[in-house]
Parts: structure tokens; sequence; C-alpha cells
């Protein structure tokens, strides 16, 4: 097992901490959610086997940027047009969060390594990567752990809050009811 890595259910999951340590250990992983990656990091990201850098940024916080960066480095790249985690901002992008975690889901169970992040790396990537977990068949509190492990930062306070991950949640209960 990689430095700082999860593994669950044959899926490994990066502990992220610093970028430098990103570059180390994406190798092999799955998934490592995270802050803003900065343009130099992409180089690295590509030799250490990231396959898709999926943003969770709207177009003012230089989404866009991002992808040229991605590109550059021939790291395909996705997004989801996030501006906020207000609650209720939320429950209206469900349908495109949806759409995102599916996306990542077939991407890793491809064999491909993601690199999931927003802007700080807490609310929005938390309720994307809580997301995400779920759609890889994790339930709510196998999520919400390796929510924890992946990026603690998410779940303390200041980060993802319940409300959020009640809401996205939502994906997951009425599909069932």
């Amino acid at each position: 097992m990689f430095w700082g890595g999860i593994e669950e259910n044959g899926f490994f999951f990066f502990k992220q901490k610093t970028a430098y340590e990103m570059l180390r250990s994406l190798v092999g992983s799955e998934m490592c959610i995270r802050d803003r990656p900065g343009d130099k990091y992409f180089p690295g990201l590509a030799q250490a086997g990231c396959t898709l850098v999926m943003s969770a940024l709207c177009e003012k916080e230089g989404a866009f940027h991002i992808q040229h960066e991605a590109q550059k480095a021939q790291i395909r790249w996705e997004h989801v047009d996030l501006c906020c985690a207000k609650w209720d901002y939320l429950e209206e992008k469900l349908p495109e969060i949806r759409v995102t975690c599916q996306a990542i889901a077939d991407e890793i169970r491809a064999g491909g390594a993601v690199l999931l992040h927003c802007s700080a790396g807490r609310h929005r990537t938390g309720s994307v990567g809580y997301a995400a977990l779920r759609e890889l068949g994790y339930s709510a509190g196998q999520a919400r752990e390796l929510l924890l492990e992946l990026r603690p930062k998410v779940m303390a306070a200041g980060g993802v809050s319940e409300k959020r991950l009640e809401i996205v949640e939502k994906l997951y209960t009425e599909q069932s009811t």
C-alpha cells in the first residue's frame, strides 16, 4: 500500500496532505481530493498517472484555466459548475452533481486516477467527493469515514457540513424509494 493511502473494497484512495505528497502518491490510486492545484503541478500529475481532473469551480474562479493546464499536461478535464456550496444552490445542482459523480466512478472503475478539487477543497469538494463515494457503492457511514481519511479538513469545523451531506444524500435515498 502507498504511503498515506486507504484501501477500501478494492479501491485505493490517497490521503491528501500536500501537493508534493499528491505527486508522490497518486500513482496507483483512484481518487485524490484537494484544493485547487497550482499550474506547476500538472506535469507531475500526468507523470503520476492522473487521468482525470474534475473541477468544481465556476468560470470566474478560473475553471477554464485549470482546463487549459490539464489539457497541456494531456490529462482529461471535466467540470461541474458549482459557484458556491450554499445549501439551496447545492440542492439545485443535484442533477449535475450526479452526472459528475457517475463520471468519477466510471473513471475509477476503468482503472483511472481522479483529482477532484474546488478552490479551498472543503465544501464543494467535500460534497462531490462524498457523492462520488456513494456512487461507488459505499454506505453513507463508509463515505463519511473515507472522506475524513482522505481530507480531514473536509470534515472539520468549517468544512462540509452535515446539512450539505444530507442534501447530496438525497441522490441516493430518493432513488431507492
